[in-house]
């Protein structure tokens, strides 16, 4: 038969690199300050002003906002008309007992209720300092939670507030399959829509343990490092986890070498060692 001459085609040859044993781990999140403090009233009423906006930098100790002076006021004088009358009626109650006009029970009662008319008293008193929310920590402010002249409940948060000396973190939600790669001081890259085109470095510094019912994911939390750059809480970020690894580097072949493939299974040309002819390799 005839045989049929095979034209040889030129092929461009690329070189392997050596890559991590693990690969790199890709996931989205929010900027957020490390700790946020919600800040509540101690006495409940109606809520006099705000001092700062949201936004705003404020430094330890700075008055962020404060209640109706009139009210609690109010209770600290009906506090004081009850532990004055409480204590006459005990100095009365004590003067008819020497007489022998009352019971020996009766000037108990009276000396029961005056002390506890006196501590209502002091209560009231050491509430009315409160009747103010001040910063704990220097920090910003990232939400008000209530509204001027608001009536609002004991305790009842109106202010949310970032700690500015704990840094910033980002937390991303992983697969169970992607959690299990990542270790606690592995390095990440963070990328931030604010910042494009730079890299803020960062590392791991948190692990859940358990996956959120609801997604079934593992939340992982990444600390930034600011890098002298003015950060804020919801700036959306990138992060790129390189997870250590035990395995030794692995040879990483060039995308464009790939020429078919089969679900897991691909195969390559490889140059001969004389470098005169490419086989195909899977």
């Amino acid at each position: 038969g005839k045989t049929q001459a095979v034209q040889a085609q030129r092929v461009r040859v690329a070189t392997t690199t050596l890559g991590p044993g693990a690969p790199a781990i890709r996931a989205s999140g929010l900027l957020e300050a490390k700790d946020q403090m919600q800040l509540a009233f101690k006495v409940g009423g109606v809520i006099a002003r705000f001092y700062v906006d949201e936004g705003a930098s404020v430094t330890r100790g700075q008055l962020l906002a404060s209640l109706e002076q009139t009210e609690v006021e109010s209770q600290v004088a009906q506090a004081r008309e009850w532990a004055e009358k409480t204590a006459r009626d005990r100095d009365r109650a004590e003067r008819l007992y020497a007489d022998s006009v009352v019971t020996r029970e009766q000037v108990e009662d009276a000396r029961t209720a005056a002390a506890v008319a006196a501590a209502q008293l002091k209560t009231a008193q050491f509430n009315s300092g409160y009747a103010e929310i001040r910063a704990p920590a220097n920090g910003a402010v990232l939400r008000r939670l209530a509204q001027a002249r608001e009536l609002v409940a004991p305790g009842v948060p109106v202010l949310l507030l970032s700690d500015a000396g704990r840094g910033y973190v980002v937390r991303v939600a992983l697969s169970d399959r992607a959690f299990l790669a990542v270790m606690l001081g592995d390095a990440v890259d963070v990328e931030l829509d604010a910042y494009l085109g730079r890299t803020f470095p960062g590392t791991v510094s948190r692990l859940t343990r358990a996956a959120d019912p609801r997604t079934g994911t593992f939340d992982v939390e990444v600390k930034v490092a600011p890098q002298n750059a003015p950060l804020a809480s919801g700036m959306v970020a990138k992060v790129t986890i390189t997870p250590r690894s035990d395995s030794p580097a692995l040879p990483r072949v060039p995308i464009g070498a790939l020429v078919e493939g089969d679900q897991a299974h691909a195969w390559i040309f490889v140059v001969d060692a004389d470098g005169t002819r490419a086989r195909r390799r899977g």
